[in-house]
């Protein structure tokens, strides 16, 4: 998604260097580790309208996550995105 975005270069860089974002795929596997040793609660966040929106965040998550249940092994949120018009989107 991001790659291919509307994100400058400089912009897009930063987010792929070792210190910038965590990737979907990348937060499920952790998501699981946390599990396995008994954290029950996440909240999805700093997502955005245009390359990571929160429904790829939470179904990326989600599907890696097939050997638990939600609602019974973990609870799990995500947080909303806010527009540049101060709108809140769930």
């Amino acid at each position: 998604m991001l790659r291919t975005g509307s994100y400058p270069f400089h912009l897009k860089e930063r987010i792929l260097s070792p210190n910038g974002h965590l990737s979907n795929d990348d937060c499920a596997v952790q998501i699981g580790r946390l599990i396995a040793r008994g954290t029950t609660h996440f909240l999805l966040g700093h997502l955005s309208q245009d390359n990571n929106r929160p429904q790829t965040a939470d179904s990326t998550v989600e599907r890696y996550l097939s050997g638990f249940t939600r609602g019974r092994d973990y609870l799990m949120g995500v947080a909303p995105v806010e527009t540049k018009g101060g709108a809140v989107i769930f």
